[in-house]
């Protein structure tokens, strides 16, 4: 600001504006010459101070005078030019006020929603095994049992199914038919008051149709729950002196279970799953009518296969 007002004051500072106010101040120094004879003629006749306070301030000279007010007309003359100058653009626009910065809005994520990967029909095998099934040998009107048919062994399966999914949801359900067989069986020996018994068990096929409902717990990662109905082709032999059982027939009963399946791309899947089945009871008479018991087929399975889809 101070090399502004010595710039302004020296001439040296270009303005358009500038150039106006110094031929103003020019012209004014030129019209105060102009006048200095008659002021010099007024001065003249001015006395010396009427008191001593006044007389204390040494007198100008009448040129003194006359060059002290031209400064101050000139010096007067370059405010009031540069009060115009600097409030040119206040009363040309008005106060210059900052526009304010448009505000961004980040748009709304799009949720896109995951194609439902285990919906449509498959089919598919495995294999597995039987174990921990119970069914106590009981001969009536004998008091004792003959003792406890453990079935067990393995078993291979097919099945095929359909499910359904909703774009988006991690629910999914459906139905499956499924058909096994195997070598799943157990045989015992022992005796009930003194006679000695032989028995023995087997499940030769079973076949199952159940729903279940799962939930994907990542994208391609399936856990599940079914439950449904179940028949099987069970073979029942109960031998002693005292007669002889030997009955062959089908019997149903329900199923239940988990399971877990892994895509391994869009077709192919691995499960595994762990049921349990129950068949049910039936009663059954020796041939000769003189004792009876009762066939309670049941076991646990375990089994891995894969699925292809359509």
């Amino acid at each position: 600001m101070t090399r502004f007002f010595l710039a302004l004051a020296s001439g040296t500072l270009r303005h358009p504006a500038l150039s106006d106010i110094r031929a103003l101040v020019d012209a004014t120094g030129q019209q105060n010459s102009a006048h200095a004879p008659e002021t010099i003629k007024k001065r003249s006749g001015i006395r010396g101070p009427r008191c001593k306070r006044h007389a204390e301030f040494p007198r100008l000279t009448v040129n003194e005078d006359i060059g002290a007010k031209m400064m101050i007309s000139r010096y007067a003359a370059l405010g009031l030019g540069l009060v115009g100058l600097t409030a040119t653009p206040l009363f040309a626009g008005g106060p210059v006020v900052p526009a304010p910065e448009p505000v961004v809005v980040a748009p709304a994520p799009v949720v896109v929603a995951s194609s439902p990967l285990f919906a449509g029909g498959y089919a598919g095998a495995g294999i597995g095994y039987a174990f921990g099934g119970s069914d106590t040998v009981g001969v009536r009107p004998f008091s004792d049992d003959v003792g406890d048919v453990e079935l067990s062994g393995p078993m291979a399966e097919l099945h095929a199914g359909y499910r359904w999914q909703q774009a988006g949801s991690n629910l999914v359900y459906g139905v499956e038919a499924m058909v096994s067989g195997g070598e799943i069986s157990d045989d015992i020996e022992g005796s009930a008051d003194g006679v000695d018994f032989d028995a023995e068990s087997k499940m030769k096929w079973t076949a199952e149709l159940r729903g279940s409902l799962g939930y994907t717990v990542r994208p391609d990662t399936l856990l599940y729950g079914f439950a449904g109905y179940t028949v099987g082709r069970s073979e029942y032999t109960v031998s002693s002196d005292a007669g002889i059982i030997d009955e062959s027939n089908n019997m149903d009963g329900y199923v239940a279970g988990v399971g877990v399946e892994r895509l391994l791309n869009d077709r192919w899947s691995l499960r595994g799953e762990y049921k349990y089945s129950n068949f049910g009871k039936d009663e059954l008479e020796s041939g000769n009518d003189l004792y009876r018991t009762s066939n309670t087929p049941e076991y646990h399975l375990v089994n891995v296969g894969f699925n292809y889809r359509f």
